[in-house]
C-alpha cells in the first residue's frame, strides 16, 4: 500500500514587474518573491530564475543587459534595488516622514505613512507611533493622545473612530450649515471641513446630550460657550446684599 501523502502546496502566482521606479512597487515585488517563490523553490538559484521570468518591458531589457546574472537571492536583490531604486531612497523617505501631515482622510494618511516607514527600514515602533500622532489633524490627534495607544495599529483604530465621531456629530448638528463645507456627492466627511471651523470635542458632547443654554435658551452648547452677550444676573434683594463699607 502506498504511503499517503499530504496535499501539494503550489506557490501563488507572482506579479509581473515592468521596471517601475516606484519605491512601493519595487519593495512589494521583492516581498512577493520572498514569500511566494523562494519558500517553494528547490534551490535558491531556481527561485531567482523563477523571479526573473516575471520581469517584463524595461525590467526585462535591464536583465538582458546584465554581463553576469546573479545566481543567489542576495546578489539579485542588491543589483535589482540599485537599478530601480534611487541610491538615497532611505534619506528621501526620512525627509518625507519628518514633515508628513494629514491632508485627507485618516485611512489615506495611515496608508501613506506606513509606506514611508517601510521605506526608511529603521524606524522603531515608538518613533513611528509618535510621528503618526503628531502628523494627524489637531482634533483627531487630541483624541488619539487621550487614549494613549501603545502601538501604531491601535493609534490608527483610535484615529479612525475619532474621525467617524466627528462625521456623525456634524451630520446631526444644525450649526454645521454655513461653515464652508466643501460639498460633494455622498456624505460629508470630517476631513472636508477646516479644523479651525469644526466643533470642538466639548461642543460635540453638548450637541449629543441635547444641552440647552440658559443664557440664550438655544440648544447645542453650554452657557459658558454661548457666543451671545451674557445676560446680567438678578440683582440681590434689598437687605440681602453685601454689607456697605463706610
Amino acid at each position: 500500500m502506498d504511503e499517503e501523502t499530504g496535499p501539494v502546496v503550489r506557490p501563488a502566482r507572482l506579479s509581473q514587474f515592468a521596471g517601475q521606479r516606484n519605491q512601493r512597487v519595487v519593495m512589494n515585488w521583492l516581498f512577493e518573491v520572498e514569500t511566494k517563490v523562494l519558500p517553494f523553490a528547490s534551490s535558491e538559484r531556481e527561485g531567482v530564475n523563477v523571479a526573473m521570468s516575471y520581469l517584463t518591458d524595461t525590467a526585462l531589457q535591464w536583465l538582458r543587459g546584465l554581463p553576469v546574472r546573479p545566481e543567489n537571492w542576495a546578489g539579485f536583490r542588491t543589483v535589482f534595488m540599485e537599478q530601480f531604486l534611487p541610491a538615497d531612497y532611505k534619506r528621501r523617505a526620512r525627509d518625507a516622514l519628518h514633515g508628513w501631515r494629514q491632508t485627507r482622510g485618516v485611512a489615506v494618511y495611515a496608508a501613506e505613512f506606513r509606506d514611508l516607514v517601510l521605506a526608511c527600514e529603521d524606524v522603531g515602533a515608538a518613533e513611528a507611533l509618535d510621528k503618526f500622532t503628531r502628523g494627524l489633524k489637531p482634533a483627531i490627534a487630541f483624541e488619539v493622545m487621550k487614549e494613549n495607544p501603545s502601538s501604531l495599529d491601535e493609534a490608527c483604530r483610535v484615529a479612525l473612530c475619532a474621525e467617524d465621531a466627528f462625521v456623525a456629530a456634524r451630520r446631526g448638528s444644525p450649526s454645521s450649515q454655513g461653515l464652508g463645507i466643501h460639498h460633494r456627492s455622498g456624505p460629508t466627511r470630517a476631513f472636508d471641513v477646516p479644523y479651525g471651523e469644526s466643533s470642538a470635542p466639548m461642543e460635540i458632547g453638548a450637541q449629543a446630550m441635547g444641552v440647552t443654554c440658559y443664557n440664550c435658551e438655544e440648544r447645542g452648547h453650554f452657557a459658558r460657550d454661548c457666543p451671545k452677550p451674557h445676560r446680567a444676573r438678578a440683582q440681590a434683594q434689598p437687605g440681602k446684599g453685601a454689607p456697605r463699607r463706610d
